[in-house]
């Protein structure tokens, strides 16, 4: 891996807690999307260029896709999937599996936490994307769960968390409101 300072992790809200409810072709999540691709752009601009996924649906599959198009303009930029344990796809649909497989096929490195599924293995995940990362780069629009967690733990960490609001698509960086321009 390269320089951790150098490196941006993802957390977000699964497809249930986004305001368009996993509804991919709503205009809301597509803008959503856009502003996330812009946001990644910037860091690899700024030479932050490992990224770290969890992997799970919602915003971590989002953030994923957006490097490993965004890795054809800039081939220096590296995409690692944190799988918290064998198998987590078990259980979606196919066509979540097939999206989850092809970015795997196109990380530069796959990481699995837990051999097996048990309680703490996302929490360990989380701690893994934080403890090998200099950013935080977060969808979060409740404070209780996974995401509020990762948040916590980076901010305790002293890592630098960068939010997107996934209700208003308000990016907050150090406590201040930035603004993305889409075109």
């Amino acid at each position: 891996m390269t320089d951790k300072n150098m490196a941006c992790a993802f957390t977000g809200h699964r497809p249930q807690y986004l305001p368009w409810r996993g509804g991919e072709d709503d205009p809301r999540c597509l803008e959503f999307k856009q502003i996330t691709e812009k946001r990644i752009q910037k860091f690899i601009n700024d030479g932050v260029t490992y990224f770290l996924s969890g992997m799970a649906l919602g915003f971590d599959i989002y953030a994923a896709e957006a490097v490993i198009k965004l890795k054809r303009d800039n081939p220096g930029a590296a995409l690692e999937c944190v799988i918290p344990f064998d198998g987590q796809e078990s259980r979606w649909s196919e066509s979540d599996k097939a999206r989850y497989y092809s970015i795997l096929g196109r990380c530069n490195k796959k990481t699995v936490i837990c051999r097996d599924y048990a309680k703490s293995c996302y929490a360990e995940r989380n701690r893994y994307l934080v403890d090998n990362s200099g950013f935080l780069f977060a969808a979060l629009s409740k404070s209780e769960g996974g995401t509020a967690y990762t948040v916590g733990y980076a901010v305790k960490k002293n890592r630098r968390v960068i939010k997107i609001n996934p209700e208003t698509n308000e990016i907050i960086e150090n406590d201040e409101p930035i603004q993305i321009n889409l075109f």
